[in-house]
Protein backbone atom coordinates (compact mmCIF):
# COMPACT_ATOMS: atom_id res chain seq x y z
CA UNK A 1 0.00 0.00 0.00
CA UNK A 2 1.46 3.55 -0.85
CA UNK A 3 0.84 6.70 0.30
CA UNK A 4 -2.01 7.38 -2.37
CA UNK A 5 -4.21 4.80 -1.26
CA UNK A 6 -4.19 5.79 2.05
CA UNK A 7 -5.20 9.42 0.91
CA UNK A 8 -7.77 7.75 -1.37
CA UNK A 9 -9.70 6.15 1.96
CA UNK A 10 -8.86 9.22 3.95
CA UNK A 11 -10.36 11.59 1.46
CA UNK A 12 -13.91 9.49 2.06
CA UNK A 13 -13.63 9.79 5.25
CA UNK A 14 -14.43 13.53 6.67
CA UNK A 15 -13.45 14.32 10.19
CA UNK A 16 -17.02 14.22 11.44
CA UNK A 17 -17.17 10.93 9.78
CA UNK A 18 -14.16 9.60 11.38
CA UNK A 19 -15.28 10.76 14.82
CA UNK A 20 -18.90 9.70 14.50
CA UNK A 21 -17.46 5.83 13.57
CA UNK A 22 -15.44 6.09 16.87
CA UNK A 23 -18.71 6.87 18.50
CA UNK A 24 -20.15 4.15 17.42
CA UNK A 25 -17.32 1.63 17.85
CA UNK A 26 -17.22 3.05 21.32
CA UNK A 27 -20.80 2.08 22.19
CA UNK A 28 -21.05 -1.41 20.72
CA UNK A 29 -17.70 -2.58 21.61
CA UNK A 30 -16.33 -2.75 24.98
CA UNK A 31 -13.07 -3.97 24.97
CA UNK A 32 -11.85 -5.00 28.78
CA UNK A 33 -9.62 -2.46 29.79
CA UNK A 34 -8.34 -4.63 32.47
CA UNK A 35 -4.69 -4.33 32.35
CA UNK A 36 -2.76 -7.18 29.95
CA UNK A 37 0.05 -7.48 32.61
CA UNK A 38 -0.14 -8.14 35.89
CA UNK A 39 2.93 -7.78 38.40
CA UNK A 40 3.66 -11.20 39.42
CA UNK A 41 3.87 -11.70 43.41
CA UNK A 42 7.26 -10.91 44.78
CA UNK A 43 8.14 -9.02 41.80
CA UNK A 44 6.74 -5.18 42.94
CA UNK A 45 8.92 -4.70 45.81
CA UNK A 46 11.98 -6.78 44.89
CA UNK A 47 15.52 -5.95 46.65
CA UNK A 48 18.60 -7.00 45.38
CA UNK A 49 20.23 -10.29 46.89
CA UNK A 50 22.98 -8.18 49.09
CA UNK A 51 20.73 -6.06 50.96
CA UNK A 52 18.38 -9.03 51.94
CA UNK A 53 21.25 -11.31 52.66
CA UNK A 54 22.33 -8.81 54.92
CA UNK A 55 19.06 -8.87 56.70
CA UNK A 56 18.96 -12.70 57.72
CA UNK A 57 19.59 -14.27 61.08
CA UNK A 58 23.57 -14.74 61.84
CA UNK A 59 22.97 -18.30 62.05
CA UNK A 60 21.41 -18.26 58.31
CA UNK A 61 24.93 -15.88 57.14
CA UNK A 62 26.73 -18.32 58.57
CA UNK A 63 25.57 -21.31 57.15
CA UNK A 64 25.22 -19.86 53.53
CA UNK A 65 29.43 -19.13 53.84
CA UNK A 66 30.12 -22.33 54.84
CA UNK A 67 27.95 -23.72 51.80
CA UNK A 68 30.05 -20.69 49.95
CA UNK A 69 33.75 -22.23 50.78
CA UNK A 70 32.59 -25.32 48.94
CA UNK A 71 30.73 -24.51 46.27
CA UNK A 72 33.43 -21.63 45.58
CA UNK A 73 31.03 -18.53 45.28
CA UNK A 74 29.82 -15.77 47.29
CA UNK A 75 27.43 -16.22 50.00
CA UNK A 76 25.14 -13.88 48.19
CA UNK A 77 25.38 -15.80 45.32
CA UNK A 78 24.48 -18.61 47.11
CA UNK A 79 21.72 -17.09 49.10
CA UNK A 80 20.21 -16.28 45.81
CA UNK A 81 20.00 -19.78 44.34
CA UNK A 82 18.70 -21.25 47.45
CA UNK A 83 15.56 -18.84 46.77
CA UNK A 84 15.77 -20.01 43.13
CA UNK A 85 15.31 -23.07 44.12
CA UNK A 86 12.46 -22.70 46.58
CA UNK A 87 10.75 -20.34 43.49
CA UNK A 88 10.61 -23.41 41.29
CA UNK A 89 8.71 -25.41 43.55
CA UNK A 90 6.30 -22.72 43.78
CA UNK A 91 6.17 -22.35 40.24
CA UNK A 92 5.46 -26.01 40.14
CA UNK A 93 2.68 -25.79 42.76
CA UNK A 94 0.44 -22.88 41.66
CA UNK A 95 1.56 -23.07 37.69
CA UNK A 96 1.44 -26.81 36.78
CA UNK A 97 2.35 -27.95 33.24
CA UNK A 98 4.79 -24.72 32.68
CA UNK A 99 8.06 -25.50 34.43
CA UNK A 100 10.31 -28.22 36.15
CA UNK A 101 12.70 -26.63 38.17
CA UNK A 102 14.69 -29.84 38.80
CA UNK A 103 15.26 -30.48 34.98
CA UNK A 104 15.19 -26.82 34.09
CA UNK A 105 12.93 -27.61 31.44
CA UNK A 106 9.94 -25.44 30.41
CA UNK A 107 6.93 -27.81 29.96
CA UNK A 108 4.15 -29.03 27.09
CA UNK A 109 1.71 -26.18 28.99
CA UNK A 110 4.27 -23.39 28.13
CA UNK A 111 4.44 -24.49 24.90
CA UNK A 112 0.76 -24.58 24.16
CA UNK A 113 0.58 -21.55 25.84
CA UNK A 114 3.22 -19.80 23.96
CA UNK A 115 1.35 -21.08 20.20
CA UNK A 116 -1.52 -19.63 21.28
CA UNK A 117 0.28 -16.21 22.31
CA UNK A 118 1.92 -16.42 18.58
CA UNK A 119 -1.57 -16.29 17.03
CA UNK A 120 -3.18 -13.30 19.11
CA UNK A 121 0.30 -11.64 17.94
CA UNK A 122 -0.33 -12.56 14.71
CA UNK A 123 -3.34 -11.28 13.87
CA UNK A 124 -2.25 -7.62 14.59
CA UNK A 125 0.61 -8.30 12.36
CA UNK A 126 -0.92 -7.24 9.23
CA UNK A 127 -2.88 -4.03 10.81
CA UNK A 128 0.50 -2.87 12.00
CA UNK A 129 2.35 -3.56 8.92
CA UNK A 130 -0.22 -1.49 6.85
CA UNK A 131 0.36 1.57 9.36
CA UNK A 132 3.26 1.89 12.02
CA UNK A 133 5.64 -0.08 9.65
CA UNK A 134 4.60 1.24 6.49
CA UNK A 135 2.89 4.42 6.60
CA UNK A 136 4.15 5.76 10.34
CA UNK A 137 3.74 9.80 9.56
CA UNK A 138 0.22 9.49 7.88
CA UNK A 139 -0.79 6.81 10.86
CA UNK A 140 -0.35 9.17 13.76
CA UNK A 141 -1.77 12.15 11.83
CA UNK A 142 -5.31 10.06 11.22
CA UNK A 143 -4.87 8.72 15.18
CA UNK A 144 -3.95 12.57 16.06
CA UNK A 145 -7.33 13.80 14.38
CA UNK A 146 -9.61 11.30 16.71
CA UNK A 147 -7.46 12.78 19.68
CA UNK A 148 -6.79 16.24 18.89
CA UNK A 149 -9.88 17.02 16.67
CA UNK A 150 -8.94 21.12 17.05
CA UNK A 151 -5.39 21.13 16.02
CA UNK A 152 -6.80 19.05 13.32
CA UNK A 153 -8.73 21.21 12.03
CA UNK A 154 -6.49 24.06 12.01
CA UNK A 155 -3.62 22.41 10.46
CA UNK A 156 -6.29 21.50 7.33
CA UNK A 157 -6.54 25.12 7.21
CA UNK A 158 -3.11 25.67 7.10
CA UNK A 159 -3.06 22.99 4.41
CA UNK A 160 -5.66 25.00 2.12
CA UNK A 161 -3.51 26.57 -0.50
CA UNK A 162 -5.95 27.95 -1.85
CA UNK A 163 -8.07 29.75 0.84
CA UNK A 164 -4.87 31.16 2.01
CA UNK A 165 -4.01 33.01 -1.41
CA UNK A 166 -8.05 33.85 -1.63
CA UNK A 167 -7.72 35.48 1.52
CA UNK A 168 -4.25 37.35 0.69
CA UNK A 169 -4.70 37.85 -2.70
CA UNK A 170 -1.47 40.28 -3.39
CA UNK A 171 1.25 38.07 -1.22
CA UNK A 172 3.60 36.23 -3.15
CA UNK A 173 3.85 32.76 -3.47
CA UNK A 174 6.72 32.94 -1.31
CA UNK A 175 4.75 34.70 1.71
CA UNK A 176 1.65 31.94 0.83
CA UNK A 177 3.95 29.13 2.19
CA UNK A 178 5.42 30.57 5.00
CA UNK A 179 2.00 31.79 6.19
CA UNK A 180 0.93 28.15 6.26
CA UNK A 181 3.80 26.94 8.20
CA UNK A 182 3.52 29.36 10.45
CA UNK A 183 -0.07 28.51 10.80
CA UNK A 184 1.39 24.76 11.07
CA UNK A 185 2.91 26.23 14.08
CA UNK A 186 0.64 27.54 15.73
CA UNK A 187 -1.80 24.83 15.26
CA UNK A 188 0.82 22.19 16.77
CA UNK A 189 1.34 24.83 19.84
CA UNK A 190 -2.47 24.18 20.90
CA UNK A 191 -1.48 20.84 21.61
CA UNK A 192 -2.37 20.48 25.30
CA UNK A 193 -0.04 18.12 28.08
CA UNK A 194 -3.40 16.14 28.12
CA UNK A 195 -2.79 15.47 24.12
CA UNK A 196 0.45 14.63 24.25
CA UNK A 197 0.24 12.32 27.10
CA UNK A 198 -2.92 10.69 25.13
CA UNK A 199 -0.76 10.13 22.30
CA UNK A 200 2.37 9.01 23.60
CA UNK A 201 0.03 6.06 25.39
CA UNK A 202 -1.45 5.64 22.12
CA UNK A 203 2.17 5.16 20.64
CA UNK A 204 3.75 3.35 23.33
CA UNK A 205 0.78 0.71 23.67
CA UNK A 206 1.09 0.25 18.92
CA UNK A 207 5.19 0.12 19.74
CA UNK A 208 5.01 -2.64 22.13
CA UNK A 209 2.02 -4.42 20.15
CA UNK A 210 4.06 -4.08 17.00
CA UNK A 211 6.85 -5.66 19.19
CA UNK A 212 5.47 -8.65 20.12
CA UNK A 213 3.88 -9.30 16.51
CA UNK A 214 7.07 -9.53 15.00
CA UNK A 215 8.60 -11.22 18.07
CA UNK A 216 10.67 -14.39 16.87
CA UNK A 217 7.90 -16.98 18.09
CA UNK A 218 8.68 -19.61 15.18
CA UNK A 219 12.54 -19.30 16.83
CA UNK A 220 11.48 -19.78 19.88
CA UNK A 221 9.02 -23.20 19.73
CA UNK A 222 11.59 -24.25 17.10
CA UNK A 223 14.07 -24.89 20.12
CA UNK A 224 11.15 -27.42 21.43
CA UNK A 225 11.07 -30.84 20.86
CA UNK A 226 8.95 -33.71 21.78
CA UNK A 227 9.75 -35.32 25.04
CA UNK A 228 8.40 -38.52 26.24
CA UNK A 229 8.38 -38.11 29.88
CA UNK A 230 6.58 -35.22 29.89
CA UNK A 231 4.18 -36.69 27.00
CA UNK A 232 4.74 -33.20 24.69
CA UNK A 233 6.88 -30.29 23.59
CA UNK A 234 9.89 -29.65 25.93
CA UNK A 235 12.96 -27.60 25.94
CA UNK A 236 15.74 -26.33 28.31
CA UNK A 237 14.60 -23.14 29.54
CA UNK A 238 18.64 -21.75 29.62
CA UNK A 239 19.05 -22.67 25.94
CA UNK A 240 16.12 -19.68 25.21
CA UNK A 241 16.94 -17.35 28.02
CA UNK A 242 17.73 -14.17 25.97
CA UNK A 243 14.74 -15.41 23.93
CA UNK A 244 12.79 -15.18 27.33
CA UNK A 245 13.87 -12.43 28.18
CA UNK A 246 12.97 -10.33 25.36
CA UNK A 247 9.61 -11.54 25.31
CA UNK A 248 9.17 -11.04 29.18
CA UNK A 249 10.21 -7.18 28.36
CA UNK A 250 7.82 -6.93 25.58
CA UNK A 251 5.03 -7.95 27.44
CA UNK A 252 6.26 -6.51 30.82
CA UNK A 253 5.92 -3.09 28.43
CA UNK A 254 2.36 -4.00 27.38
CA UNK A 255 0.54 -3.17 30.06
CA UNK A 256 -2.20 -0.88 28.64
CA UNK A 257 -4.85 -1.89 26.56
CA UNK A 258 -4.71 -0.04 23.08
CA UNK A 259 -7.71 2.53 23.07
CA UNK A 260 -10.68 2.32 20.70
CA UNK A 261 -9.34 5.39 18.59
CA UNK A 262 -5.72 3.05 18.48
CA UNK A 263 -7.45 0.22 17.26
CA UNK A 264 -10.20 1.72 14.85
CA UNK A 265 -7.00 3.65 13.41
CA UNK A 266 -4.94 0.41 12.91
CA UNK A 267 -8.09 -1.66 11.02
CA UNK A 268 -8.71 1.41 8.86
CA UNK A 269 -5.40 0.87 7.21
CA UNK A 270 -5.79 -2.53 7.55
CA UNK A 271 -8.79 -2.74 5.51
CA UNK A 272 -7.41 -0.39 3.21
CA UNK A 273 -4.93 -2.72 2.28
CA UNK A 274 -6.96 -5.92 1.96
CA UNK A 275 -9.96 -3.93 0.21
CA UNK A 276 -7.50 -2.30 -2.28
CA UNK A 277 -10.29 0.47 -3.50
CA UNK A 278 -12.44 3.12 -1.03
CA UNK A 279 -15.24 0.55 -1.85
CA UNK A 280 -15.53 -1.07 1.21
CA UNK A 281 -18.29 -2.00 4.07
CA UNK A 282 -15.80 0.14 6.60
CA UNK A 283 -18.44 -0.32 9.76
CA UNK A 284 -19.03 -4.30 8.96
CA UNK A 285 -14.88 -4.82 8.72
CA UNK A 286 -14.27 -3.07 11.82
CA UNK A 287 -16.80 -4.71 14.00
CA UNK A 288 -15.56 -7.85 12.92
CA UNK A 289 -12.02 -6.95 13.40
CA UNK A 290 -12.63 -5.67 16.80
CA UNK A 291 -14.20 -8.92 17.98
CA UNK A 292 -10.57 -10.16 16.88
CA UNK A 293 -9.09 -7.72 18.41
CA UNK A 294 -10.67 -8.38 21.98
CA UNK A 295 -9.76 -12.46 21.36
CA UNK A 296 -6.27 -11.60 20.88
CA UNK A 297 -5.81 -9.31 23.63
CA UNK A 298 -7.80 -11.49 26.00
CA UNK A 299 -5.63 -14.73 24.79
CA UNK A 300 -2.16 -11.72 25.50
CA UNK A 301 -3.88 -11.38 29.73
CA UNK A 302 -4.10 -14.63 29.99
CA UNK A 303 -0.94 -15.64 28.89
CA UNK A 304 0.64 -13.22 31.55
CA UNK A 305 -2.16 -14.82 33.91
CA UNK A 306 -0.81 -18.30 33.19
CA UNK A 307 2.24 -18.41 32.62
CA UNK A 308 4.75 -17.06 34.97
CA UNK A 309 7.46 -16.27 33.13
CA UNK A 310 9.77 -13.76 35.28
CA UNK A 311 9.59 -16.51 37.98
CA UNK A 312 10.50 -18.77 35.31
CA UNK A 313 13.59 -17.29 34.33
CA UNK A 314 14.88 -16.75 37.88
CA UNK A 315 14.49 -20.11 38.50
CA UNK A 316 16.67 -21.58 35.49
CA UNK A 317 18.88 -18.80 35.54
CA UNK A 318 19.20 -19.25 39.33
CA UNK A 319 18.70 -14.72 39.35
CA UNK A 320 16.19 -15.09 42.28
CA UNK A 321 15.89 -11.47 42.21
CA UNK A 322 15.69 -10.32 38.11
CA UNK A 323 13.85 -8.09 36.85
CA UNK A 324 12.11 -7.39 33.58
CA UNK A 325 12.96 -4.02 31.97
CA UNK A 326 10.72 -1.43 30.23
CA UNK A 327 11.53 -1.32 26.29
CA UNK A 328 11.41 1.99 24.86
CA UNK A 329 9.17 3.24 21.72
CA UNK A 330 6.59 5.60 21.21
CA UNK A 331 8.95 8.85 22.07
CA UNK A 332 9.21 9.92 18.15
CA UNK A 333 5.37 10.38 17.84
CA UNK A 334 5.29 14.30 17.95
CA UNK A 335 8.15 14.20 15.22
CA UNK A 336 6.43 12.04 13.07
CA UNK A 337 3.09 13.93 13.40
CA UNK A 338 4.61 17.17 12.61
CA UNK A 339 6.06 15.59 9.44
CA UNK A 340 3.33 15.09 7.74
CA UNK A 341 1.52 17.93 8.04
CA UNK A 342 4.94 19.64 7.12
CA UNK A 343 4.88 17.23 3.84
CA UNK A 344 1.22 18.23 3.53
CA UNK A 345 1.44 21.62 3.24
CA UNK A 346 5.16 21.30 1.11
CA UNK A 347 2.96 19.31 -1.58
CA UNK A 348 -0.24 21.37 -1.34
CA UNK A 349 1.40 24.10 -1.81
CA UNK A 350 4.01 22.81 -4.68
CA UNK A 351 0.69 21.98 -6.30
CA UNK A 352 -1.27 24.90 -6.22
CA UNK A 353 1.71 26.90 -7.20
CA UNK A 354 2.09 24.28 -10.51
CA UNK A 355 -1.56 25.00 -11.16
CA UNK A 356 -1.15 28.93 -10.07
CA UNK A 357 2.12 29.10 -12.71
CA UNK A 358 0.07 26.80 -15.52
CA UNK A 359 -2.94 29.02 -15.28
CA UNK A 360 -0.75 31.99 -16.00
CA UNK A 361 1.14 30.79 -18.66
CA UNK A 362 -1.47 28.77 -20.31
CA UNK A 363 -3.51 32.57 -20.09
CA UNK A 364 -0.56 33.94 -21.87
CA UNK A 365 -0.05 31.34 -24.11
CA UNK A 366 -3.96 31.54 -25.26
CA UNK A 367 -3.55 35.55 -25.79
CA UNK A 368 -0.27 35.14 -27.40
CA UNK A 369 -2.17 32.44 -29.81
CA UNK A 370 -4.54 35.08 -30.79
CA UNK A 371 -7.37 33.06 -28.25
CA UNK A 372 -6.58 30.06 -30.02
CA UNK A 373 -6.93 26.78 -27.28
CA UNK A 374 -4.05 24.49 -26.49
CA UNK A 375 -5.41 21.05 -27.59
CA UNK A 376 -3.89 18.09 -25.88
CA UNK A 377 -1.95 15.75 -27.80
CA UNK A 378 -4.93 12.21 -28.32
CA UNK A 379 -3.59 9.37 -26.85
CA UNK A 380 -1.08 11.25 -24.29
CA UNK A 381 -2.01 10.47 -20.08
CA UNK A 382 -4.62 12.85 -18.28
CA UNK A 383 -7.32 13.02 -15.91
CA UNK A 384 -9.70 11.70 -18.81
CA UNK A 385 -7.72 9.33 -20.45
CA UNK A 386 -5.82 7.54 -17.25
CA UNK A 387 -5.03 4.67 -19.66
CA UNK A 388 -2.60 7.18 -22.14
CA UNK A 389 0.57 7.16 -22.67
CA UNK A 390 2.26 9.27 -19.59
CA UNK A 391 4.31 11.59 -21.82
CA UNK A 392 6.36 14.53 -19.88
CA UNK A 393 5.89 17.90 -21.97
CA UNK A 394 3.05 17.33 -23.92
CA UNK A 395 1.83 21.00 -23.22
CA UNK A 396 5.02 22.30 -24.95
CA UNK A 397 4.06 20.40 -27.87
CA UNK A 398 0.72 21.25 -27.89
CA UNK A 399 1.43 24.89 -27.39
CA UNK A 400 4.15 24.45 -30.52
CA UNK A 401 1.42 22.96 -32.96
CA UNK A 402 -1.12 25.73 -31.59
CA UNK A 403 2.06 28.59 -32.58
CA UNK A 404 2.54 26.83 -35.58
CA UNK A 405 -1.36 26.68 -37.09
CA UNK A 406 -2.35 30.59 -35.32
CA UNK A 407 0.82 32.77 -35.49
CA UNK A 408 4.07 31.35 -37.47
CA UNK A 409 1.98 30.11 -40.34
CA UNK A 410 -0.32 33.37 -40.88
CA UNK A 411 1.64 36.00 -39.60
CA UNK A 412 5.81 34.95 -39.69
CA UNK A 413 5.51 32.66 -42.68
CA UNK A 414 5.03 35.22 -45.53
CA UNK A 415 8.21 37.51 -44.06
CA UNK A 416 10.18 33.89 -43.75
CA UNK A 417 8.90 33.04 -47.18
CA UNK A 418 10.33 36.35 -48.94
CA UNK A 419 13.58 36.33 -47.38
CA UNK A 420 14.09 33.02 -48.24
CA UNK A 421 13.26 33.04 -52.03
CA UNK A 422 14.11 36.65 -52.71
CA UNK A 423 17.27 37.32 -50.39
CA UNK A 424 20.90 37.65 -51.45
CA UNK A 425 23.07 36.41 -48.49
CA UNK A 426 26.83 37.51 -48.05
CA UNK A 427 27.75 34.09 -46.56
CA UNK A 428 26.13 30.83 -47.76
CA UNK A 429 26.37 29.75 -44.17
CA UNK A 430 23.48 32.12 -43.12
CA UNK A 431 21.28 30.47 -46.56
CA UNK A 432 22.29 26.92 -45.46
CA UNK A 433 21.09 27.83 -41.73
CA UNK A 434 18.02 29.77 -42.95
CA UNK A 435 16.94 26.82 -45.26
CA UNK A 436 16.87 24.26 -42.78
CA UNK A 437 14.93 26.19 -39.84
CA UNK A 438 12.38 27.46 -43.00
CA UNK A 439 11.85 24.14 -43.98
CA UNK A 440 11.47 22.53 -40.22
CA UNK A 441 9.35 25.36 -38.84
CA UNK A 442 7.30 25.07 -42.29
CA UNK A 443 6.68 21.16 -41.79
CA UNK A 444 6.55 21.25 -37.72
CA UNK A 445 2.71 20.18 -37.31
CA UNK A 446 2.85 17.59 -39.73
CA UNK A 447 6.23 16.54 -37.06
CA UNK A 448 3.42 16.79 -33.96
CA UNK A 449 1.03 14.83 -35.97
CA UNK A 450 3.28 12.42 -36.92
CA UNK A 451 4.47 11.50 -33.04
CA UNK A 452 0.41 12.07 -32.39
CA UNK A 453 -0.76 9.20 -34.78
CA UNK A 454 2.10 7.36 -33.43
CA UNK A 455 0.95 7.05 -30.05
CA UNK A 456 -2.62 6.21 -30.87
CA UNK A 457 -3.82 2.82 -30.68
CA UNK A 458 -2.89 2.03 -34.74
CA UNK A 459 0.05 3.71 -34.29
CA UNK A 460 3.70 2.46 -33.70
CA UNK A 461 4.29 3.04 -29.90
CA UNK A 462 0.90 3.10 -29.13
CA UNK A 463 0.17 -0.33 -30.40
CA UNK A 464 3.20 -1.53 -28.57
CA UNK A 465 2.08 0.25 -25.12
CA UNK A 466 -1.17 -1.59 -25.58
CA UNK A 467 0.48 -4.50 -25.88
CA UNK A 468 2.86 -4.22 -22.97
CA UNK A 469 -0.66 -3.29 -20.86
CA UNK A 470 -2.10 -6.51 -21.60
CA UNK A 471 1.24 -8.69 -20.54
CA UNK A 472 0.24 -11.29 -18.63
CA UNK A 473 3.59 -11.87 -17.34
CA UNK A 474 4.84 -10.17 -13.82
CA UNK A 475 4.45 -6.79 -13.02
CA UNK A 476 7.76 -6.14 -13.10
CA UNK A 477 8.35 -7.41 -17.12
CA UNK A 478 4.74 -5.37 -17.70
CA UNK A 479 6.48 -2.07 -16.22
CA UNK A 480 9.69 -2.22 -17.70
CA UNK A 481 7.93 -3.19 -21.00
CA UNK A 482 5.63 -0.26 -21.15
CA UNK A 483 8.74 2.35 -19.65
CA UNK A 484 10.38 1.05 -23.01
CA UNK A 485 7.88 2.24 -25.39
CA UNK A 486 7.35 5.55 -23.19
CA UNK A 487 11.54 6.20 -22.97
CA UNK A 488 11.13 5.68 -26.92
CA UNK A 489 8.37 8.57 -27.31
CA UNK A 490 9.95 10.81 -25.10
CA UNK A 491 13.29 10.76 -27.01
CA UNK A 492 11.17 11.58 -29.90
CA UNK A 493 9.06 14.35 -28.66
CA UNK A 494 12.44 15.74 -27.45
CA UNK A 495 14.21 15.75 -30.71
CA UNK A 496 11.37 17.58 -31.87
CA UNK A 497 11.33 20.34 -29.30
CA UNK A 498 14.73 20.60 -29.84
CA UNK A 499 15.04 21.43 -33.25
CA UNK A 500 12.07 23.47 -33.33
CA UNK A 501 13.55 25.76 -30.47
CA UNK A 502 16.86 25.73 -32.42
CA UNK A 503 15.05 26.86 -35.24
CA UNK A 504 13.52 29.21 -33.56
CA UNK A 505 16.61 30.81 -32.22
CA UNK A 506 18.47 30.59 -35.53
CA UNK A 507 15.86 32.44 -37.67
CA UNK A 508 15.60 35.10 -34.46
CA UNK A 509 19.72 35.86 -34.98
CA UNK A 510 19.33 35.68 -38.36
CA UNK A 511 16.51 38.20 -39.01
CA UNK A 512 18.41 40.76 -36.14
CA UNK A 513 21.53 40.02 -38.73
CA UNK A 514 19.56 41.14 -41.39
CA UNK A 515 18.44 44.39 -39.28
CA UNK A 516 21.93 44.72 -38.66
CA UNK A 517 21.47 44.57 -35.25
CA UNK A 518 23.44 41.57 -34.38
CA UNK A 519 26.28 42.77 -32.29
CA UNK A 520 28.73 40.23 -32.90
CA UNK A 521 28.21 39.95 -36.40
CA UNK A 522 27.73 36.60 -36.82
CA UNK A 523 25.16 36.99 -39.57
CA UNK A 524 24.85 39.55 -41.74
CA UNK A 525 22.04 41.61 -43.36
CA UNK A 526 20.90 40.84 -47.39
CA UNK A 527 23.01 42.37 -50.32
CA UNK A 528 19.45 43.75 -51.46
CA UNK A 529 17.74 44.28 -48.14
CA UNK A 530 17.22 47.79 -49.73
CA UNK A 531 15.92 47.20 -52.67
CA UNK A 532 13.44 44.61 -51.13
CA UNK A 533 12.16 46.77 -48.09
CA UNK A 534 11.68 49.71 -51.26
CA UNK A 535 9.55 47.07 -52.79
CA UNK A 536 7.48 46.18 -50.13
CA UNK A 537 7.16 48.72 -47.47
CA UNK A 538 5.42 46.08 -44.82
CA UNK A 539 8.74 43.87 -44.78
CA UNK A 540 10.89 45.53 -42.43
CA UNK A 541 7.91 46.06 -40.01
CA UNK A 542 7.14 42.58 -40.23
CA UNK A 543 10.65 41.75 -39.65
CA UNK A 544 10.61 42.94 -36.80
CA UNK A 545 7.39 41.49 -35.88
CA UNK A 546 8.45 37.82 -36.55
CA UNK A 547 11.52 39.16 -33.99
CA UNK A 548 9.03 39.70 -31.49
CA UNK A 549 6.90 36.78 -32.07
CA UNK A 550 9.93 34.02 -32.22
CA UNK A 551 11.15 35.78 -28.53
CA UNK A 552 7.60 35.51 -26.99
CA UNK A 553 7.28 31.68 -28.04
CA UNK A 554 10.74 31.19 -27.10
CA UNK A 555 10.23 32.70 -23.70
CA UNK A 556 6.96 30.69 -23.47
CA UNK A 557 8.63 27.92 -24.19
CA UNK A 558 11.35 28.44 -21.65
CA UNK A 559 8.92 28.29 -18.84
CA UNK A 560 7.22 25.47 -20.35
CA UNK A 561 9.94 23.65 -20.43
CA UNK A 562 11.17 24.49 -16.69
CA UNK A 563 7.17 23.66 -14.92
CA UNK A 564 6.86 20.37 -16.74
CA UNK A 565 10.47 19.61 -16.73
CA UNK A 566 12.27 16.62 -18.31
CA UNK A 567 12.53 17.20 -21.87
Amino acid sequence: MDDSNFNKLASTLSLEERQSLLGKLRAHFKIPPEPLYYEEEMLVSEIDAEAEYSWLPLHKRIWYFILSIFRSKAPEKVFEEHGALILGKKIEKKFPGMYNHRTAMLLPGFFNELKELKEAANFFYSALDASVNRNRNDFFAFLGSLEMEDVHRYLEEQADATAIAGRYPDASEKEWRQMALKGMDDALAMITDENRSAMYLHARSLFCLKELSSFSFDRLLGTFNYNRTERGESCYAVSVKELLINLNNILFSLKIVPDMAVLQSLFIFMLQRRGGSTNIDIDKGLSFLLQKAEESLTVIRDFNKLVPLTHIIRCSSKEKFFLPSEISGGEDWFVLYRKYWKRQIEVQYSDYMKKHRYQKLFNASRAFLNGMDIDALENTQSGSNPNGIPIKGTFVLSFLRAFFVSVYKPDINPVMQKIYDQGEFKQDKDRVEITWSFNYLLNLGEEIDKLEYNIGPSGLYGERYIQAQNDKSSNNTKDRRMQVVVQKVQADAKVILDQALQACHTSVNILVGILGKNSDGKYDTLTNISKLSEADKQLMPGIEDSIEKFQTALSLLEQIKAMETGL
